[in-house]
């Protein structure tokens, strides 16, 4: 079910950002209050309460609910111009964040449809100047396209198996879900 990222494809994060979003006052104080959900009765029920077609004007809404279930949220959707993933979504510790401009597009590896990508979390935080949430190196990134042009990456720091047992009800839980994006 899951799909290890290559190393190889990892230096596609290898970029640093000159502002460091992780020491500013309101992740720091979101990161200090930030309560993991365990229970993924919730994640279940998404398909149920989303069951319609969600846009790119309702997506905000599914996003939200996830914020609570990972350290670090992110929606990206590819730029027409240079087939790079903007970022147009993203909490922090449960944390929107408002203000994306500046932030870097990724190159992200294409890839099946609700298939789950698993690479280390560093690099992909270090890409976004945000290194210092994952100082000890121990979070994992989840890749998860959503559609051709729109990937949900999530980022943890629950180990295994249960970050395996969220991202994979998280996504059959998707799966069910119509996404026009």
């Amino acid at each position: 079910m899951f799909k290890q990222l290559s190393s190889k494809i990892e230096y596609l994060f290898d970029n640093d950002l000159h502002f460091n979003l992780a020491q500013e006052p309101s992740v720091v104080e979101a990161r200090k209050n930030f309560v993991l959900t365990e229970n993924i009765s919730h994640l279940k029920n998404l398909s149920y309460i989303y069951n319609g077609e969600i846009n790119s004007q309702s997506i905000e809404s599914l996003f939200a609910q996830l914020a609570c279930f990972f350290e670090v949220n992110i929606l990206a959707t590819k730029s027409t111009q240079n087939n790079k993933f903007k970022i147009c979504l993203t909490t922090l510790f449960g944390k929107k964040i408002n203000n994306l401009e500046g932030w870097p597009s990724l190159s992200l590896p294409p890839g099946k449809l609700y298939s789950v990508y698993r690479t280390g979390g560093y690099a992909l935080l270090k890409k976004l100047g945000l290194q210092d949430l994952d100082a000890d190196k121990k979070m994992t990134a989840f890749l998860l396209p959503l559609t051709p042009n729109c990937t949900l990456i999530l980022v943890t720091k629950v180990a295994e198996p249960w970050s395996r047992i969220k991202i994979e009800t998280l996504q059959d839980t998707l799966m069910k879900i119509n996404f026009n994006i």
